[in-house]
């Protein structure tokens, strides 16, 4: 029995990679624009980011506690624990009135600024509070229960990130933790690379009237036809579209298709709105239909008196409002946004 060898019928096609890398040197790098962080979400950032400040700005506290000098506990051991005098209160996000010095203590939370003199932090869960608010013993005093290097329960001003750092490279997709990042640094916006506009060509929909004809005759009950008949007509079917479809009669060169259809793309992406076609001036029903094109038949369904007349009449006044037109290379006007309409009203009653 003789092998069969697969052949390609050309010899010199472009393998699907050299394809790719011949049509991606035709590829420009896409402009860049500055945009609020909150709409950067999936955006490439076009620029790398330096922090301007230092994170955290100052030295703050890593728990609950007491701010104290640590070699004021030199002396303590189990049977003579070391009692400060308690001078202040720091919350959280508040700049210190008052500067510690021996033998006092500040109360402290988690995050706020370490006020001048103190060199540790001492865990509320290292101290008698919890035994003073029971007893309901003033919190003028406080006694530490424990020993503490100096530095302990303290984050360093800078610790996170220091004046110049390099936190964001260019080229990274931003998500939601990017966005936390450079809002961190106090930045309001940043340089994107704007997406692609895209425009769909599209192969004719009159094939999806078509497969939707031979699917529901597949599914009729009384048609019992054998699977090379329901072939042959589907074959029969595309074969009478293409040589008297509705649209054109006969075959369509590829290049010519293309080309009207680089065209719409053109003429969208020109648009404000960037529709194909011409905007009806209402936004929700552009994004569902793209504009008005010449071979829409729109149907307004309604009960009387729900404004069908006048949604129409505003269609056609924002048409026609924002009709501009220029002069081709021929001498012909060619319309380049908005258009003039003559809309047609049928009552149908029932």
């Amino acid at each position: 029995m003789e092998e069969h060898v697969h052949k390609h019928v050309d010899e010199d096609m472009l393998s699907v990679e050299a394809a790719s890398s011949i049509i991606m040197q035709h590829f420009d790098k896409l402009s860049e624009v500055a945009v609020p962080i909150l709409d950067t979400l999936g955006y490439t950032l076009a620029e790398d980011i330096y922090s301007s400040i230092n994170i955290p700005p100052n030295a703050n506290s890593g728990m609950d506690g007491y701010a104290i000098i640590a070699n004021n506990l030199s002396e303590y051991n189990e049977s003579n624990p070391i009692t400060l005098t308690v001078i202040g209160t720091v919350p959280a996000g508040s700049v210190p009135q008052v500067e510690v010095s021996d033998g006092t203590a500040v109360r402290i939370m988690t995050g706020a600024s370490i006020p001048n003199g103190a060199t540790a932090v001492v865990p509320f869960e290292e101290t008698d509070e919890i035994e003073r608010i029971t007893n309901k013993t003033p919190l003028n005093e406080i006694t530490i229960k424990t020993k503490l290097p100096a530095g302990s329960n303290i984050r360093a001003a800078a610790e996170d990130v220091k004046v110049g750092d390099l936190i964001l490279e260019s080229g990274i997709t931003i998500r939601q933790q990017e966005i936390a990042v450079l809002a961190s640094l106090g930045l309001a916006q940043t340089t994107i690379i704007r997406k692609p506009v895209v425009g769909v060509i599209s192969t004719g929909d009159e094939l999806i009237e078509l497969g939707e004809q031979l699917v529901n005759r597949a599914y009729t009950p009384e048609v019992d036809d054998p699977a090379t008949i329901q072939i042959e007509n589907a074959e029969q079917t595309l074969y009478d579209l293409a040589t008297t479809g509705e649209i054109e009669g006969g075959f369509q060169d590829f290049k010519s298709t293309v080309i009207s259809a680089i065209g719409m793309a053109e003429i969208a992406h020109k648009r404000d709105g960037q529709l194909s076609g011409v905007s009806t001036g209402l936004r929700d029903l552009d994004q569902i239909m793209g504009g008005l094109h010449p071979s829409d038949l729109v149907i307004l369904a309604a009960r009387p008196s729900m404004g069908k007349t006048a949604l129409a009449t505003n269609i056609a006044f924002n048409a026609a409002y924002d009709h501009k037109y220029e002069i081709d290379e021929s001498g012909e006007r060619k319309d380049v946004m908005g258009v003039i309409l003559i809309i047609r009203l049928y009552f149908i009653i029932s």
